[in-house]
């Protein structure tokens, strides 16, 4: 009895890990053709904080990790604006 449970322990635990990996190899499929970024750096965040108070982040997209550009409602209007990594505003 005692090994049929230890087997179905193993077993669960074996599936559980096995799922995880799967599906952390589909989210950076999703993400990377999506190029949703998950991370924003800090001061890409303040730029973009201090230009627009108050504004509804839509999505946040990337390229190559150095440029990022967010879509988002500010006074009832959706725009853009990109930055650079280090929190540089390049336009909209």
């Amino acid at each position: 009895m005692k090994k049929i449970i230890f087997a179905l322990v193993l077993l669960v635990s074996v599936s559980a890990v096995s799922a995880n990996q799967y599906q952390s190899a589909v989210e950076k499929v999703t993400i990377e053709t999506r190029k949703t970024a998950r991370y924003v750096p800090p001061p890409v965040l303040a730029s973009y904080n201090a230009m627009y108070p108050g504004a509804t982040t839509i999505r946040w997209t990337w390229k190559d990790h150095t440029f990022y550009q967010v879509k988002f409602i500010y006074n009832g209007e959706t725009m853009t604006a990109s930055y650079l990594s280090d929190g540089t505003y390049v336009g909209k």
